[in-house]
């Protein structure tokens, strides 16, 4: 029977333990982990709150017409993306899914009426596979389609 050194032993017991409290600290999103500021103001009338933990609420960028957040939801279990068009004309959508232990780049894609999906992504996604899938980069969580 082989012996490990009490270094190698509490090794061991510890990579495991750190490597799981980052899969669902921020679901790697470093986004997720920081300070919220006055731009993380949700849209009132949006109808995405009541699924999310709206103090990890945090607005990612703003591109074509559309301001895209992300979100921790209430359980804590998944990760969220919420897409709220800027001029009102077509509604907005959102949706959640499990980050941890997914080996996907992707931790969910939304899509509304709009047709215009939307690839919430951890920090450190394969950009290479994602833009191979015809996907746009356009914030280090947020990949879009065409």
């Amino acid at each position: 029977m082989m012996k490990l050194k009490p270094a190698a032993t509490l090794a061991a017991l510890t990579v495991p333990l750190l490597l799981g409290g980052c899969a669902s600290d921020g679901y790697g999103i470093d986004a997720l982990k920081a300070p919220a500021g006055p731009e993380d103001a949700f849209p009132a009338d949006a109808g995405f709150l009541e699924q999310v933990d709206p103090t990890t609420l945090r607005f990612l960028v703003e591109d074509g017409g559309r301001k895209f957040f992300a979100a921790q939801s209430s359980d804590g279990a998944q990760a969220c993306l919420a897409v709220v068009n800027v001029d009102r004309q077509v509604t907005g959508y959102a949706g959640c899914g499990v980050a941890a232990g997914s080996s996907s780049n992707k931790i969910v894609t939304v899509s509304g009426s709009d047709r215009r999906p939307a690839a919430l992504v951890p920090d450190y996604a394969d950009a290479v596979q994602l833009e191979s899938e015809g996907l746009r980069r356009i914030h280090q969580n947020v990949y879009v389609g065409p």
